[in-house]
């Protein structure tokens, strides 16, 4: 916008011209989704009249420096698939209309959530080995075990990488396990869950003694024989 400013001097008038900027309206944040995809975190904000652009400004602190990280047009939501997974996020908009920008709005902040592993098993005579693939985002796993599919799983133990030796199972014993990837910033994503057992040992110390025309067979207990 211009404007023309004319006053009344002596003796004669003198004209002055200046230029000034009307800033679009602020736009309120609505929400940043905690959690609630695996894709992305789903930002919303107020409309903002005059039919604006708006900028997305990011940030991993509340009070921290943000960073433009997209402009959009014609929508009041933005989905940020750039986000880590895991990593909780600060969100401010503001309207762009004409090539001015307007101030911040207030902050929202949000979390993309971390994905379940996918969990296979195998066996020996010495323990049940669990292995799953890494997930981006988590800071530990937690490893669950049952009798059954269905119901009554505990935590067994928790790993740093993504796999796990489960020595405490009785041979012979069918078990159920689950693995969770866990975050602070989204809690637990739990996998679907995988058989698994201890194999029996062999048999051992076999010997045969005949007692009155028979021949009578001996070995050594195996655990988890019935």
């Amino acid at each position: 916008y211009s404007v023309r400013v004319t006053t009344l001097t002596s003796p004669a008038f003198s004209d002055t011209s200046s230029s000034f900027r009307i800033l679009p309206p602020t736009p309120t944040i609505g929400s940043a989704s905690d959690a609630s995809s695996t894709a992305y975190i789903s930002v919303t904000w107020s409309l903002v009249s005059g039919n604006p652009s708006y900028r997305i400004y990011r940030a991993t602190s509340a009070t921290g420096t943000y960073s433009l990280i997209d402009t959009v047009s014609g929508t009041t939501n933005y989905n940020d698939a750039s986000a880590t997974p895991g990593t909780r996020y600060y969100y401010k908009i503001a309207a762009l209309r004409n090539g001015v920008e307007g101030n911040l709005s207030n902050w929202d902040d949000g979390v993309r959530d971390i994905v379940a592993p996918s969990l296979t098993t195998s066996g020996n005579t010495s323990r049940v080995y669990l292995d799953w693939n890494d997930i981006t985002g988590r800071t530990e796993y937690r490893v669950y075990r049952s009798t059954s599919s269905t119901t009554g799983y505990s935590q067994i133990g928790t790993a740093s990488s993504s796999y796990y030796y489960d020595y405490s199972a009785t041979p012979g014993q069918r078990y159920y396990y689950k693995v969770a990837a866990y975050n602070p910033n989204t809690g637990e994503s739990l996998s679907s869950y995988a058989e698994g057992h201890r194999s029996l040992a062999q048999v051992t110390g076999l010997t045969t003694v005949s007692h009155e025309g028979d021949h009578v067979l001996y070995w050594s207990s195996v655990s988890g024989a019935v």
